[in-house]
């Protein structure tokens, strides 16, 4: 884990939080998501929104996707510009999600830049002791006080006796899937930006690949009843059942869990994990779990 504090406040400050999403008793503060997430529901990728659907209710926070991209470029560049170590630590991050397809491709001035996928902003956060085990990568924030001279958290790492001030803009990165953490706000008025990456997000971007060249994939995706596999279907097949899918475009696809029931030569029966229902799927549109993350 490295502590860096930097001497310019960073300019996010558009992206701040209008809605909580912690749930626990004695937890305070708010929290939000940005960026990308696996929804399961349309079991695919797809962007958090930065309002309620209702966005009428809080209009000044709605921001575009490419005001959202610019902001995130921002935050990366902040890493890569702090120092060598952080500069080498969010540039192997992003190598390893480029493996999977999943990083986020934003344009600025003509020169093409790769980033952290998934964002949280927080304000004035106090949760419990946790490890984020769904994350990807490393964990990348920065704190800074929403005001001059307001507020006061630590984030702390109580399994190494370690606590960070947090009074003025400070960059932390951290292995948060593995390190046990926590925010304390003493004084309300901090705000947070932190970058990652979710495991089964990523695990979908990859599947999204590997779909692409069935007879590569066919080498090593040898199916036998009984296994677990992943199943990919339109959006526009899928919208008979639930209208849901109606909003996606008629050719986007859906990547649902399943298991194998019978092989009919280049005919699957599957059972879907989630509904339990079954259907009958073509073996390029099957693939096993095991050659996934």
């Amino acid at each position: 884990m490295v502590v860096h504090q930097e001497l310019g406040m960073h300019p996010l400050t558009s992206l701040t939080p209008t809605q909580n999403v912690r749930v626990t008793d004695h937890e305070t503060g708010v929290m939000v998501p940005i960026g990308e997430r696996y929804n399961p529901r349309s079991y695919r990728n797809v962007n958090y929104q930065t309002c309620s659907t209702k966005q009428k209710q809080c209009p000044q926070f709605v921001l575009s996707e490419r005001e959202q991209h610019l902001s995130f470029l921002e935050f990366n560049e902040l890493f890569h510009k702090s120092s060598i170590w952080f500069a080498k630590s969010l540039c192997s991050s992003i190598n390893n999600l480029k493996v999977n397809n999943h990083v986020l491709k934003v344009t600025r001035d003509g020169e093409k830049f790769s980033l952290l996928p998934t964002y949280m902003c927080s304000s004035s956060l106090h949760n419990s002791v946790h490890v984020d085990a769904s994350d990807f990568t490393a964990s990348f924030s920065i704190f800074y006080q929403e005001k001059l001279n307001i507020g006061l958290s630590y984030l702390a790492f109580p399994n190494i006796s370690l606590s960070v001030e947090l009074s003025k803009p400070v960059l932390v990165r951290w292995e948060g899937d593995k390190m046990k953490h926590c925010t304390i706000t003493v004084n309300k008025g901090i705000t947070s930006m932190f970058g990652s990456a979710k495991k089964i997000a990523a695990a979908r971007s990859k599947s999204n690949i590997e779909f692409q060249f069935p007879k590569k994939r066919s080498k090593v995706n040898q199916l036998s009843v009984g296994d677990d596999v992943l199943v990919r279907q339109k959006t526009l097949s899928l919208s008979s059942q639930d209208k849901y899918f109606l909003k996606f475009s008629p050719h986007s696809y859906s990547v649902r869990a399943a298991k194998v029931l019978a092989i009919h030569g280049q005919n699957i029966t599957v059972q879907f994990d989630s509904m339990k229902t079954t259907d009958i799927v073509t073996r390029n549109n099957v693939m096993k779990k095991s050659t996934m993350l």
